[in-house]
């Protein structure tokens, strides 16, 4: 639990630091059922990593053009026990949607599944955001409450719009269809 809330305070403390040459942070205005003040959820996270080596959490960068757009992918697999867990998470950044040219990165900590994005930053309009993890084990969670949730700009959770959200307890899989990121924050699967 330390950790968790060490990770999401040093999350925000960048998110704030990257974000003082920006501006401030707007976001569209969330239905009043997707609002989630005062509320942290119950995050769903990634299974133990069996190679302890290995770095805590996966990391891309790309050079994202305002002309072209861009993406940035992740793609990796890990044991854990028996089990094979995969994380994907490809952002796409369609021609117009940055405001203006920069490298931006993209982690996602293979403890907690919470993906990060820095510089912090809004849209022109929405990013666009598929994911899925595999090897999960979902068999004790409320499947009707998942989400994807985000932190928006005054420090609340808000459920992440999106064309789909597949939950398969018997795969152990989470799929988010066409995520829409109106700006950079902290994301994961919480309940």
């Amino acid at each position: 639990m330390k950790r968790l809330l060490f990770l999401s305070l040093t999350s925000i403390m960048l998110m704030f630091i990257s974000c003082q040459n920006e501006g401030p942070i707007t976001s569209p205005e969330s239905p009043p059922s997707q609002k989630q003040s005062d509320f942290e959820p119950k995050w769903i996270g990634l299974p133990k990593n069996d190679n302890i080596k290995l770095l805590k959490s996966f990391k891309t960068s790309e050079y994202i053009t305002k002309a072209k757009g861009g993406n940035l992918t992740i793609d990796e697999e890990y044991k854990s026990g028996r089990k094979n867990v995969h994380t994907y998470s490809d952002i796409y950044f369609a021609p117009g949607c940055v405001k203006k040219d920069g490298f931006i990165s993209m982690s996602i900590n293979d403890e907690t599944g919470i993906t990060s994005f820095l510089p912090g930053q809004t849209f022109n309009f929405p990013a666009i955001l598929n994911q899925t993890f595999t090897g999960l084990n979902l068999n004790s969670k409320n499947i009707g409450k998942i989400h994807l949730y985000f932190m928006n700009p005054v420090g609340n959770w808000e459920i992440m719009e999106c064309d789909d959200l597949i939950v398969d307890v018997k795969k152990g899989t989470i799929t988010i269809v066409n995520g829409k990121l109106p700006h950079f924050s902290v994301f994961g699967y919480g309940e």
